[in-house]
């Protein structure tokens, strides 16, 4: 009897150690938990949820304008009718074309094992750099990722937002 109570509680212990990281995970206050996405938020920043998209905040200022020298965002949305990156992606190049900005590089990249196209275009007034990436998972869910920084900064807070994309985990449908 005592070598069953022994067993099994090394069996919990084991057990509680193999899945620690998923509980830590979960009571974790710098995980962003959406409908589609997990996403891990830079230390500091302040965090915006809006229906559906979700904007963090970096503490930092510029000097005169008050402005913060950048902003990360994910918009993610589950159309009615189904979505093609091509399309959306061929919008999306065509918007910029026509605003107050230049392309400046285009591509594409995975995602977690999805397809993703980006955009990095420079908008002329107010004077800001934005790299886009464009989503659409295999459950049709639309996902925009976006990185917003004044010229100067762009350089400064690209590490940064790397390392909070590569955090992004798509989420599974059940």
């Amino acid at each position: 009897m005592k070598d069953t109570h022994i067993f099994i509680i090394i069996v919990v212990v084991c057990v509680l150690f193999l899945i620690k990281d998923k509980i830590v995970a979960h009571f974790d206050p710098a995980i962003h938990r959406a409908d589609y996405y997990t996403v891990r938020a830079p230390d500091g920043w302040t965090k915006t949820v809006e229906k559906e998209e979700v904007v963090w905040v970096c503490p930092d200022k510029e000097l005169f304008s008050n402005m913060p020298e950048a902003i990360f965002s994910i918009y993610a949305t589950k159309p009615k009718i189904p979505l093609f990156l091509e399309d959306v992606f061929f919008d999306a190049v065509s918007e910029v074309k026509r605003a107050n900005g230049r392309i400046l590089d285009k591509g594409e990249i995975k995602i977690q094992n999805a397809l993703s196209n980006w955009v990095l275009f420079v908008n002329e007034d107010p004077k800001l750099v934005i790299l886009t990436f464009y989503l659409i998972d295999d459950y049709n869910r639309f996902i925009r990722i976006q990185y917003i920084s004044h010229p100067k900064a762009f350089k400064k807070y690209r590490e940064t937002f790397e390392k909070f994309k590569s955090t992004l985990q798509l989420r599974k449908m059940f």
